[in-house]
């Protein structure tokens, strides 16, 4: 969750904004988090949790340097844990990612 709130943070511009929700669905955490940056662009959203993917500018809004693999491993960590992550929304007004895990005692892995 902190790589994605991370995320979010590097590709939100000054005075942007970014905020992080949860709630339970069928048994299972939902973490969303959305910021109000410029969106995904550059790439193939479903190519966008694969390692050393990056958008078309490589750099972020605060000048960070990006390699490509932040995003990948909070999906390998998510699925090791029974969860998935997702793009839920992209574009203009910004992006929202969605981090979704078993709760404990669920019967899920």
């Amino acid at each position: 969750m902190l790589a994605l709130a991370d995320n979010a943070l590097a590709h939100t511009p000054p005075g942007g904004r970014v905020s992080i929700t949860t709630s339970i669905e069928q048994k299972r955490a939902v973490i969303t988090v959305a910021d109000s940056g410029t969106g995904i662009t550059g790439v193939d959203q479903a190519r966008i949790f694969d390692r050393f993917v990056r958008t078309a500018g490589s750099g972020t809004s605060q000048g960070q340097r990006s390699f490509g693999i932040g995003l990948a491993l909070v999906r390998e960590i998510a699925v090791a844990a029974g969860g998935t992550v997702e793009v839920a929304a992209t574009g203009e007004e910004g992006t929202v990612m969605k981090l979704t895990l078993p709760l404990m005692g669920s019967g899920n892995p």
